[in-house]
């Protein structure tokens, strides 16, 4: 899936960097943003089939894209194409050794979607305090 969209020269700018509360992504729904870095947004989301809620990480980086008003991903400049398409392939390849692994530090990526011109994972929501905090 490469990005073939790119923000219009005329275009004013992005809405906002997160997706708006209530999107769907197949079976989840946007509940909320948990966290955002400078590579990706973390939202809480409820799963309609299983009826629980789970964490989803969206490849966003914002140095390389934004999020038009129709919330698709698109980038900055063209050039920025072939970038974008090595850190989305690498998000890809961390979630598949996440889906592996079994260790209760380690947040196991249950699903990946592909969906508004970027991708996803879907892990397991464990509600507490950041590293941080």
């Amino acid at each position: 899936m490469t990005s073939r969209i790119f923000m219009p020269a005329n275009c004013v700018s992005a809405t906002e960097r997160t997706l708006p509360v209530g999107t769907r992504l197949e079976e989840y729904e946007i509940e909320s943003a948990l966290a955002q870095s400078s590579t990706a947004v973390v939202y809480l989301a409820y799963d309609r089939v299983l009826k629980l809620r789970v964490a989803i990480k969206e490849y966003m980086p914002s140095a390389l894209a934004l999020r038009s008003a129709d919330t698709q991903v698109v980038l900055r400049e063209r050039a920025q194409a072939q970038s974008f398409e090595y850190g989305r392939q690498a998000f890809i390849d961390e979630a598949r050794v996440l889906a592996r692994c079994e260790h209760g530090a380690l947040l196991r990526t249950l699903r990946i979607l592909k969906h508004h011109g970027t991708v996803y994972r879907v892990m397991r929501y464990c509600p507490g305090p950041t590293l941080r905090e």
